[in-house]
This record gives structure tokens, C-alpha cells and sequence, in this order.
């Protein structure tokens, strides 16, 4: 199964031999904005800079041109939004969350992804604790066994973003 990371261009600098093995085991890579910039409370200069800087690291770094871009806090600006159109990247939301940057268990995260999942539904994960409430993000690695268990049971395929639009 593939999935599609979300990256910060700051981690992709700061753990290039982590972002190559994802990119290696045949993920999807997507942007996630160079810092964690809340698009809204960001000038427009910057958050326009933001943009363009971590779609430049992961093209730098991992050859990879990012066509979808998520929102730090799924906020976006005006700035934001034509820098993601300049750059060719449509910006992705999603359909449920698991609210795994609280302090939550696997089981309720599952609990709550499993209730919400729909088949053509893009599921929001977090792989790290870094902007969270929690110490670490045992707990969604956890649920991840569950959520897809359940899907499968319900005939639901779990895929990449890319994959699953080119599959429509």
C-alpha cells in the first residue's frame, strides 16, 4: 500500500535520508510548505516565499515536482493560493481526520478515521509530533493496522493521492 506524505521542506533538509526511503518505497510526496506557516496569518510575501521554497527543496532534493499542496492548519491566503497555481499544485483537504496531533489513543483515532472513511475520502494522518499536543506519534502508527483492516472488510482501497485520481 502507498500513501501520500505531506512534506515540510525544513524536515526534508533537516532528514534527506528519511524523505529518499519514502520516495524510495514508492510514496507519493506532496508539499506541506517549507516551514509550518499558517497561511492566513502569513503576509502575503511570505507565504508566497514559503511556497516556493519547499516546493524547491523537494525538487532539489528528491527530484520529486509536487503537484498537491495541504495547508499548514488547512488555512490558506490569496497569496498562497496563486503561488500553488504558478507552481502547478492544487491544494488538497480532506475528507477525515483522526485528530492525532491530541492526545488521543490508537484506538480512538482508529475509532474515528473508520467512522468517517468513505471510499474517494482522503484521510488526514499525522507522521510526526512536531506542531502537536502529543509526545509522539506512536499512537497513529498504531491505528494504521486497524484503519486499514477496516477498510478492506468494507471493500475500501487504500492508495496515493495521484493514484486514486488516476484511477477515476
Amino acid at each position: 500500500m502507498h500513501a501520500t506524505f505531506f512534506f515540510l521542506g525544513t524536515q526534508v533538509e533537516s532528514h534527506p535520508d528519511l524523505a529518499r526511503e519514502v520516495v524510495d518505497r514508492g510514496h507519493e510526496v506532496a508539499l506541506h510548505g517549507y516551514g509550518h506557516e499558517r497561511q492566513d496569518r502569513t503576509p502575503p510575501q511570505r507565504s508566497a516565499e514559503d511556497l516556493q521554497r519547499g516546493f524547491s527543496v523537494l525538487d532539489e532534493s528528491l527530484g520529486v515536482q509536487c503537484r498537491w499542496y495541504r495547508p499548514p492548519y488547512g488555512r490558506m491566503s490569496a497569496a498562497a493560493a496563486r503561488t500553488c497555481a504558478s507552481l502547478g499544485m492544487s491544494v488538497v483537504y480532506w475528507s477525515t481526520w483522526g485528530l492525532d496531533w491530541e492526545r488521543i489513543s490508537a484506538a480512538r483515532i482508529a475509532e474515528i478515521v473508520t467512522g468517517e472513511l468513505d471510499d474517494g475520502g482522503i484521510v488526514l494522518l499525522h507522521d510526526s509530533a512536531r506542531y502537536a499536543r502529543r509526545q509522539s506519534a506512536a499512537a497513529t502508527a498504531d491505528a494504521i493496522e486497524v484503519i486499514v483492516e477496516n477498510a478492506r472488510e468494507r471493500g475500501i482501497s487504500l492508495t496515493s493521492l495521484g493514484d486514486a485520481v488516476s484511477a477515476a
